[in-house]
């Protein structure tokens, strides 16, 4: 007894002032890992899940305490995007899970595990990997992406936007020899409803004149306000004559639809420019 007590109190000894039994720090790691707001993914080197904290779970509800030491990427098979995620990477790769108002947008994290080998040094035996929701930063850029690319007044795409189809399709002609048409369109005597009826009736003219415009057009077509007064339409794969078609359609709904604005019906007519580029 006095032997074991003696080893016992050594062994306390020990373990109190050299490896820190009653410290706190193992306390704090398991209290801040179970209160992150980041979703966290322990793996071993073999892709085989260790460990996970609640928002991991709270984020995959098909994690259970039971499913720890299997394969992590045949536990998640049911999310492709997050399965394409756990795989090793030096940069953060960014994916979304949901569908429609439900959708929440996640950048996937890796930080490697190491511990100490030895005379070998420090040598990796896992990884974690940490999901943190971006989806408030996603919807501002894509908002701002949008607002970008759009006409403040009219709601259709500006001349920016424009310009970077036009683009596009000018690299798919020179590759494939597409057909490509444009429409420029200019509304008359735009100055003198501005005068007569002042700046806001004008603004509901351009309005409404841009909704004529997509009424007019083919899903595939990119109506763009170009200037003041000005429409640009891009016609992709549409030869000479289909643009010459489409440019008479719209010149007759607008010239046939006055506005109305104040118990006033304006009445207006465009004119249509066609170009196009054809074998």
């Amino acid at each position: 007894t006095p032997v074991t007590l003696g080893a016992t109190c050594f062994l306390l000894y020990y373990g109190i002032f050299h490896c820190g039994i009653f410290d706190l720090a193992p306390v704090a790691r398991n209290l801040i890992f179970n209160s992150m707001r980041d979703a966290v993914l322990i793996l071993d080197t073999q892709n085989r899940l260790l460990d996970f904290n609640p928002a991991a779970q709270a984020m995959l509800p098909t994690l259970r305490k039971r499913l720890v030491g299997q394969d992590a990427a045949f536990l998640l098979s049911d999310s492709p995007d997050v399965v394409k995620a756990l795989l090793p990477g030096d940069r953060p790769s960014e994916f979304t899970v949901g569908q429609d108002d439900r959708t929440h947008s996640y950048e996937a994290r890796t930080w490697p595990l190491v511990g100490q080998g030895g005379k070998e040094g420090s040598r990796p035996v896992g990884r974690a990997v940490i999901f943190s929701d971006v989806t408030a930063q996603v919807r501002l850029r894509e908002e701002l992406r949008r607002q970008s690319e759009t006409d403040a007044l009219t709601g259709i795409a500006n001349r920016r936007r424009f310009h970077q189809a036009l683009e596009i399709e000018c690299l798919r002609f020179s590759r494939g020899r597409a057909p490509l048409s444009v429409l420029m369109i200019d509304l008359d005597h735009f100055k003198e409803v501005n005068d007569r009826y002042g700046h806001p009736a004008g603004d509901t003219v351009l309005c409404n004149v841009a909704q004529l415009l997509l009424a007019s057009l083919r899903k595939t077509d990119l109506l763009a306000r170009y200037g003041g007064e000005e429409f640009a339409v891009l016609l992709p794969e549409t030869r000479m004559e289909g643009a010459l078609v489409i440019a008479e359609r719209i010149r007759k709904a607008v010239g046939c639809t006055p506005v109305a604005v104040d118990d006033e019906c304006i009445q207006i007519s465009v004119s249509v420019g066609v170009a196009s580029h054809s074998n």
